[in-house]
């Protein structure tokens, strides 16, 4: 599958064309720098050129953002229909969904989100659900494609056995005030429940987006029921500082009035498959990792020993707060 630029090394590609490159007879030419350039950005001479000269551009006066868009317009037919796209345009959208869920575990879903917000509304876009068919149209063919996918099935479940659970009354992450995004205030969480082997057993975690801040509680389950209780414990004693809360679309979190209610706060739910949007608490997940690996039995974990890496983690210090420690934020 050709390998497709992605925006950030057409930016970089238009610096380095601008740029001026000394050798020992004074500064180098076009041709002489484009080796180097390649050999910097790890591709081939030729695929510059592609990249520059056959969309009509000139090296001199490239433009990342321009080339992008163009690239971009070419997945776009006029007719939604599966057997109306291409080769070309196929193949263009599987080798973007191979890179992304290569290097940031996106699903097809996430990309094509993504793509809608960079494209002008007249580009047509083929369904999610189309994608996944491509998908599994290559393993078919002996691809490996499908091994990118969040659960990584080469097999398709039948629709009988997909249960889909209805959260109600959701407000979405959209309808958000926009100074949850500069975290210029204490207030705003982000949570998630991070489970163990079998589904079963796992913590409730939550982060403060401004100080980053970590909290989370064990959960013998993730009910509903079982994540209200839990997700009180920790948030309650915070309870006149919280302003919003933010979740992905799990079903423990169906009971999002209650917490809501209880709280005094504004409840939103971030869009699906999404994770990007909850940064900071999957990054804070992330961290609680370091001390409780991926296949860890949380029901052989206590309290304490959870209490203690947070207490750890909290007391790590980041640039992100001007080197302060997280909790001289949020409990101050």
């Amino acid at each position: 599958m050709a390998k497709r630029l992605t925006l950030e090394k057409r930016i970089r590609l238009e610096t380095l064309l601008k740029l001026p490159f000394n050798g020992l007879m004074g500064n180098l030419s076009m041709t002489k720098k484009l080796p180097v350039i390649a050999k910097l950005l790890g591709i081939s001479q030729s695929t510059i050129h592609r990249e520059v000269i056959d969309r009509g551009l000139d090296y001199e006066n490239y433009d990342a953002n321009k080339a992008h868009i163009q690239s971009l317009e070419k997945i776009s037919n006029g007719n939604k229909r599966y057997r109306r796209y291409n080769e070309e345009q196929k193949q263009l959208i599987l080798g973007m969904y191979q890179e992304f869920a290569t290097n940031k575990s996106w699903s097809p879903n996430a990309l094509m989100l993504r793509l809608k917000t960079e494209l002008t509304p007249n580009i047509k876009l083929p369904s999610v659900e189309i994608i996944y068919q491509w998908i599994y149209e290559d393993a078919r063919s002996g691809g490996v494609l499908y091994k990118l996918l969040p659960r990584g099935h080469r097999k398709r479940k039948g629709k009988a056995s997909q249960r889909k659970e209805v959260i109600r009354s959701k407000q979405s992450i959209h309808s958000r005030d926009e100074i949850v995004e500069e975290r210029s205030r204490i207030g705003d969480i982000e949570i998630d429940l991070v489970v163990g082997p079998l589904n079963q057993a796992g913590i409730i975690t939550g982060t403060e987006r401004k100080s980053r801040y970590n909290m989370a509680r064990l959960v013998s389950n993730k009910t509903g029921n079982e994540t209200l209780v839990e997700l009180l414990e920790m948030l309650l004693v915070h309870k006149k500082k919280i302003k919003t809360i933010t979740s992905d679309n799990g079903v423990e979190f169906a009971l999002h009035l209650a917490i809501a209610s209880e709280l005094n706060a504004q409840y939103y739910f971030a869009d699906p498959y999404s994770s990007y949007q909850r940064g900071s608490n999957e990054h804070g997940n992330g961290m609680i990792r370091r001390y409780f690996p991926k296949g860890t039995d949380f029901s052989l974990v206590t309290e304490d020993e959870l209490q203690l890496a947070l207490y750890k983690i909290n007391h790590l210090p980041r640039k992100s707060t001007m080197e302060k420690q997280h909790m001289r934020f949020f409990m101050v």
